[in-house]
This record gives C-alpha cells, sequence and structure tokens, in this order.
C-alpha cells in the first residue's frame, strides 16, 4: 500500500518527497512532507491519490519548527564554545598568561589578531613562514604592540629563527616590519629573522619599524632581511630598527646582516631617532 501511495504521489507536480509514515493503525492516513510543508492525507481504501482529502498538518509543521529551531541554538552554543569549527585560530593566552608561538599558523594568528598584542610573546623554536601569504606586521599605524616578544635560546645558545618572512606592500604605509608599531614599556630579545620586509611608507625594518613614546629595549636580535623603503623623504629604514620617536631606547648586542635600502635615513642597525623639542630625558643607546 505504501509504495503504492509513493507511486500515486510522484505522479502529481506538487510532490517533491514522499517521505511518510502512518500515523494511525489504520492504512489510508499518512503525514507527508512535500513542497515545503507538511499534510495529512486521508485515501480511499483504493489508494485513489485525486480523492482523498489534504489538508496542513500545523501540529507537524509547529514541531519541525521548534526541532530546527532547537537544532539552531545548539549549533550556535557549539560554534561559541568551539571557535575551530569557523577555523578561528586557536592561539591565545596560556594559564601564564603567556602567548607561545611554535608554528607557522601561530604566527599568522598573532599577525592578525590584535587583542594579542599587549601580552607577553614567547618564541618557543624556529618557525618557517616561506610560502606563507598575506603577512603583516605585529603592531600597526592603529593598534601599537605593548607587549614583550623572547625567544627562548636553542641547547647551542643561538636564537629561533623566524625565516621566509614576506612582508610587503607597495602603499605608503608606515611603521613597518615583524613588529611594526610599538609603544609603551616593549622588550623584544633573542630574535632572528630572514626574509624580506618593503613599504613605500616609512619606518622599516627587520624587527621593529617605529617605536614611538615609552621605553624599548631590543637585546640579542639579528636581522639577516632585506628591509627597503622607497618614501622619497622620510624613509627611516634600518636593519633592527627604523625609527624611535619620543622614546627611550636601548638596542644591545644586535646585528644586521640584511640590505637596507632607503632615500632618506637609512641605517644599517637603527633608521633614526627623534624627539620633539619640547620633549627631554629620551635618550638612546646601540651596545654591542
Amino acid at each position: 500500500m505504501e509504495d503504492s501511495v509513493c507511486a500515486l504521489l510522484s505522479q502529481r507536480a506538487e510532490a517533491q518527497f514522499c517521505a511518510y509514515k502512518k500515523t494511525e493503525k489504520k492504512t489510508n492516513i499518512y503525514v507527508l512532507y512535500f513542497s515545503a510543508r507538511w499534510f495529512t492525507i486521508k485515501y480511499n481504501n483504493a489508494g485513489n491519490v485525486q480523492k482523498c482529502a489534504w489538508t496542513v498538518n500545523f501540529e507537524r509543521e509547529r514541531f519541525m519548527k521548534s526541532k530546527i529551531l532547537s537544532l539552531s541554538l545548539a549549533l550556535c552554543l557549539l560554534l561559541v564554545m568551539f571557535p575551530l569549527v569557523m577555523g578561528a585560530s586557536a592561539l591565545a593566552p596560556a594559564a601564564d598568561g603567556k602567548v607561545y608561538l611554535t608554528s607557522a599558523a601561530d604566527l599568522k594568528a598573532l599577525m592578525g589578531d590584535t587583542s594579542l598584542w599587549d601580552k607577553d610573546i614567547v618564541l618557543q623554536n624556529d618557525i618557517d613562514m616561506t610560502g606563507e601569504t598575506d603577512q603583516t606586521p605585529i603592531g600597526n599605524a592603529t593598534t601599537a604592540f605593548k607587549g614583550t616578544f623572547i625567544g627562548v635560546k636553542k641547547a647551542d645558545g643561538s636564537n629561533p629563527e623566524i625565516k621566509g618572512l614576506d612582508i610587503k606592500t607597495t602603499a605608503v604605509t608606515n611603521r613597518w616590519g615583524l613588529i611594526g608599531y610599538a609603544t609603551g614599556n616593549v622588550t623584544v630579545k633573542n630574535i632572528t629573522v630572514s626574509g624580506e620586509i618593503s613599504s613605500a611608507g616609512g619606518g622599516v625594518a627587520g624587527i621593529v619599524g617605529a617605536m614611538i613614546g615609552g621605553n624599548l629595549v631590543i637585546e640579542d636580535c639579528v636581522n639577516y632581511c632585506t628591509v627597503t623603503s622607497t618614501h622619497a623623504t622620510a624613509s627611516r629604514a634600518g636593519g633592527i630598527l627604523g625609527i624611535a620617536q619620543n622614546a627611550g631606547v636601548s638596542v644591545r648586542n644586535c646585528v644586521n646582516y640584511g640590505a637596507i635600502s632607503g632615500v632618506v635615513h637609512a641605517g644599517g642597525v637603527v633608521g633614526r631617532f627623534e624627539t620633539a623639542a619640547n620633549k627631554t630625558g629620551f635618550t638612546m643607546e646601540i651596545v654591542g
């Protein structure tokens, strides 16, 4: 009987689905879903679809809508609890409040997550960024980096290296580097970088592009990146630090091996240090 009912229903133009079940012991009463609606259908004993009674089953529709709503709410809860479902990064501060980097995915996540730019960052091992697209500075013109960035020395005493950096733009974008813009009390230590960093703007460097305000310590860092600024009047390009403005700076035991290119204000270690006429007490030391 059920197969014949489906066969008869399929002859109707609007019968797009034939998902049915019996609601009574009687063989001629069914609940069916088709044309995006639920129907209760009563057939004569011969199963004549043309002479049956078609009524919308509102009770079934209310039940299904309630079920769909419950499933939707459960899905939303899962998305809130487990952001990885949507491909979001799992990078987050550990129990000690620090952010640990162990992979290219971690570093890419840090580059894109401004909420982590005031944390203490720990580079635990070498990271190869070769082939990673859309690399951007940690700290930009609108949101500064205000934390620390410290590498864990290897057993042989060398730094962990971030290789394959490809932080480039043809736009006139200032404050460009592994760390683009920093302010506050910032320490960068035990980091080696290699790759290419370039901008048409000013304040470009392998380690810190621009430090504005506060105090910066860069210690035991090495740059192998090719650093380029094509800004015509204020390149401010350096291997370790591009520019410091109204800030106290200490650069200790840092080395630059990268080619540095700038139109105005370019240096192997630091591109430029400056203070406003009404600002006093800021000094720079380079020890190595």
